[in-house]
């Protein structure tokens, strides 16, 4: 490959965080057979269908690029429980594993190149608490803070108790903390009295 395709390549990339679409690596100058000789020489990772991540020193990732992907495969998906907390500043290690959210109907396959739990929710619930985050590399949703929390307290059972106490400290701890709206999401997502009792303290 010319040299001077490997610098409109690695250019294009820095503007792009490193993600590269196939149309765009195509208008960059390389062929099909060039794009799939540098995914087995792991210069491109492949993120799903079209989407690319180009390895170029001295660039690494963002801190958010597992949501940033899963966006990718699925733009309607959610980042859900312990991921989300983790990005909220709730947890001081990353989870392990990625856990995100679509509807129960969705059937959109979600194949990444990490570790994930998918949870699928009824449609009722499924809006309750989504932001979206807009970032330079792309947007991606993800449930609020109080979502996340109830969430980790619904699906406990994925998380050590350590880790569980950790979200709830430092979410007690957060000046973004909005009590009112925790007690909403707990009552409608049917954990009122496990929220009383593990934030608020409250004896059954």
């Amino acid at each position: 490959m010319r040299e001077k395709t490997y610098r409109r390549l690695e250019g294009l990339s820095r503007i792009r965080g490193g993600y590269l679409s196939t149309k765009e690596l195509l208008t960059a100058g390389l062929t099909n057979r060039q794009i799939a000789a540098l995914t087995r020489e792991n210069r491109l990772q492949k993120i799903s269908h079209g989407v690319y991540y180009l390895e170029e020193e001295g660039m690494d990732k963002p801190s958010d690029h597992k949501a940033l992907e899963m966006a990718m495969v699925n733009e309607r998906a959610v980042v859900c429980a312990q991921s989300a907390c983790w990005l909220h500043g709730l947890f001081r290690d990353e989870p392990e594993r990625f856990t995100m959210a679509t509807r129960r109907d969705d059937r959109h396959k979600m194949s990444l190149p990490f570790s994930t739990t998918r949870h699928y929710f009824a449609v009722d619930s499924f809006e309750l608490g989504v932001k979206t985050v807009d970032t330079p590399f792309g947007t991606y949703q993800i449930y609020d803070m109080e979502r996340s929390l109830c969430d980790c307290i619904r699906f406990r059972r994925e998380l050590t108790d350590a880790r569980c106490e950790e979200i709830i400290e430092n979410y007690k701890k957060s000046p973004k903390k909005d009590l009112d709206r925790l007690r909403t999401y707990a009552a409608a997502l049917r954990v009122s009295r496990q929220v009383d009792r593990m934030v608020f303290g409250k004896r059954s």
